[in-house]
């Protein structure tokens, strides 16, 4: 359910489809997830909308990283 909202908002942002867009878990201090984009992560990231899952984002090296709250990592355990 989070890789899909994820996946969606990482789509609306750069015209990729969904399902082409690969959803990654990187070490702990890069967030919960990640997904590359290239170049253009700085400008994407910071046209991301605010969600309830989502704790905050980051911009690096490519990545954006999403740090999510705790309320969706509950979800993402069960």
């Amino acid at each position: 359910m989070v890789k899909d909202l994820l996946k969606k908002l990482i789509a609306d942002q750069t015209g990729r489809k969904p399902e082409d867009i690969k959803i990654e878990k990187p070490k702990a201090e890069f967030g919960d997830y990640a997904v590359f984009i290239g170049k253009d992560a700085d400008k994407i990231k910071g046209q991301i909308p605010e969600t309830k899952e989502i704790d905050h984002i980051e911009a690096k090296a490519g990545f954006i990283n999403f740090f999510l709250t705790e309320r969706a990592l509950a979800e993402v355990i069960e």
